[in-house]
C-alpha cells in the first residue's frame, strides 16, 4: 500500500485522523484534483469525462465502506446547485453555444469533490490528502511559472494553467496551502523554520499574480496576508456564516447600486496610480450601469454556464460581466445565486465552531476579488472544501492567533 508524508511532531490523536492513502485513494485524490482545483487546457472534455469515469468506478467499488456514513447536510447542498446548474443549461439548449458537457463537468466535479472528501474523513485520510494537494499545488505552480518564464504566454494567450485568473488562483490557493502547513498547524521545531517557508511561499505566490498581470489576484494575496497577520481579532467574526454571506453580499452589490464610490477620490487615486487602471475599472463601469437589463435576461433559470458569455456580449459589449455573484445570476438565474449562497452557508455553519483560517482567509480573498471579477467556480467549491474538511477541535490543533503570537509561542 502507497504511504504519502507523514508529518513530523504529530500528536497521536492528529496520526489517528492522519491514516496515510493506500494507492486506490491516492489515485482517487489525485484525479479530484485534476478536476476540480486545477483549469489545465490541455485537458480536454474528453479527457475530463475519462477521469469522471474512473472516480465513478472508485465510488463503486467502496460504497459500501462509507456510503452510509456520509453526511447529507455537507454532500447536499453542493449537489444541488451543481445539478441546478446543470439544469438552467439544459432549459437553454437551444442556444448557439449550448455544449452540455460543460454544466455536466462542472457538477460532476465539484460533487465529485466532496464526495471524495467524505470518503477521505470516514478513513482518517484528510491530513495526507491535504498534504497530497500541497505538494501537488506547488509542483504545478513552479511548472507553470519556469515555462511562462522560458517560453512567455502561449500562442493561445494561456500559460500551463491557463489565462491568468487560474494561474494567479492557484498561486493564492498555494499560500493558503503554505499557511495550513507551515503556521496553523505548527509542527516544526523552529518557528524562525516555519516563517521562512510560508514568507517566502506567500511572497512567491503575489508575485506571480503580479507577473501574470493580474493586479485584482495581486490585491486578494495582500489582502490575506493582513486577514492572517490580525485573524485573532478578525476570526471571530468572520468565521459566522452568516457574515460571510453578508460580505459577499455586500461586496458584489456595491459598484452595481453605487458606482458614484469610484469617484471618491481615495479610491480613485488607488485605482488609477497604484492598480494602473483607468478611473472606470477598465470599462467595467458601463457594465455594472447595466446590471438591471442583466439581470432580466437572466430571469430565474438563467441563460445556462456555457451560454453567459455569449449573453453578456450581447446585452454589455463585454465578454463577461465582471462581478462573481453577477455572473452566477447570468449563468443560473436568481435561483441558481440562491442556491450557491445557500451552499456556502451551510458548508460554512458546518464548521463554523471550529474554522480553519489557513482556508477561510482565502475564501474572503475570493469573495473580495469578485467585486470585479468572476472567482466563484469549481475552484471556490474546492476552497469551500478545504475549510469544513480540515475543521478542527482545539484538542487536535492547536489554534494560531497571529504570526506575532505564534512566533512567540515558538521561541519561548
Amino acid at each position: 500500500m502507497m504511504t504519502l508524508f507523514k508529518e513530523h511532531g504529530s500528536s497521536e490523536t492528529e496520526s489517528e485522523r492522519k491514516m496515510k492513502l493506500t494507492i486506490d485513494s491516492a489515485i482517487a485524490a489525485v484525479v479530484v484534483y485534476l478536476l476540480a482545483f486545477v483549469s489545465l487546457p490541455f485537458i480536454a472534455w474528453r479527457q475530463q469525462l475519462l477521469l469522471i469515469a474512473i472516480l465513478v468506478i472508485f465510488f463503486i467499488r467502496y460504497a459500501r465502506t462509507f456510503i452510509g456514513q456520509i453526511r447529507a447536510a455537507v454532500v447536499i447542498p453542493v449537489m444541488a446547485y451543481g445539478i441546478y446548474t446543470f439544469f438552467a443549461s439544459f432549459l437553454n439548449r437551444n442556444q448557439p453555444d449550448s455544449f452540455l458537457l460543460t454544466p455536466l463537468i462542472f457538477a460532476t466535479s465539484i460533487g465529485a469533490l466532496f464526495l471524495y472528501m467524505e470518503y477521505a474523513r470516514i478513513h482518517n485520510q484528510i491530513e495526507s490528502t491535504v498534504t497530497l494537494y500541497y505538494w501537488m499545488t506547488l509542483a504545478i505552480c513552479l511548472l507553470n511559472d519556469a515555462l511562462a518564464v522560458g517560453n512567455g504566454i502561449g500562442a493561445d494567450g494561456n500559460y500551463l494553467l491557463g489565462n491568468k485568473f487560474p494561474a494567479s488562483y492557484l498561486h493564492l490557493i498555494l499560500a493558503a496551502f503554505a499557511y495550513h502547513r507551515y503556521v496553523y498547524r505548527r509542527n516544526a521545531t523552529s518557528m524562525f523554520t516555519i516563517d521562512i517557508r510560508f514568507f517566502a511561499l506567500y511572497a512567491y505566490a503575489v508575485f506571480a499574480c503580479s507577473y501574470f498581470g493580474c493586479n485584482t489576484a495581486a490585491v486578494g494575496g495582500i489582502i490575506m496576508g493582513v486577514m492572517y497577520c490580525f485573524q485573532r481579532y478578525l476570526l471571530p467574526i468572520v468565521r459566522r456564516p452568516l457574515v460571510t454571506t453578508v460580505t459577499l453580499l455586500i461586496c458584489d452589490t456595491l459598484l452595481l447600486i453605487n458606482s458614484a464610490i469610484i469617484s471618491w477620490a481615495p479610491i480613485r487615486n488607488f485605482i488609477v496610480d497604484n492598480l494602473n487602471k483607468s478611473a472606470d475599472l477598465t470599462g467595467r463601469m458601463p457594465i455594472y450601469q447595466q446590471w438591471r437589463e442583466i439581470i432580466n435576461a437572466a430571469s430565474w433559470h438563467g441563460v445556462g454556464m456555457e451560454n453567459s458569455y455569449a449573453f453578456s456580449m450581447q446585452i454589455t459589449g463585454a465578454a463577461d460581466v465582471q462581478n462573481g455573484l453577477l455572473h452566477i445570476i447570468l449563468s443560473s438565474g436568481c435561483l441558481g445565486a440562491i442556491l450557491f449562497l445557500s451552499a456556502q452557508y451551510l458548508l460554512l455553519l458546518h464548521a463554523s465552531h471550529s474554522i480553519n483560517a489557513s482556508f477561510l482567509v482565502m475564501a474572503y480573498a475570493f469573495i473580495y476579488i469578485s467585486i470585479v471579477e468572476i472567482p466563484f467556480d469549481k475552484v471556490y467549491f474546492a476552497v469551500l472544501a478545504l475549510i469544513i474538511y480540515t475543521a478542527s477541535s482545539s484538542s487536535t490543533y492547536k489554534q494560531s492567533t497571529s504570526l506575532y503570537r505564534s512566533y512567540k509561542e515558538n521561541c519561548r
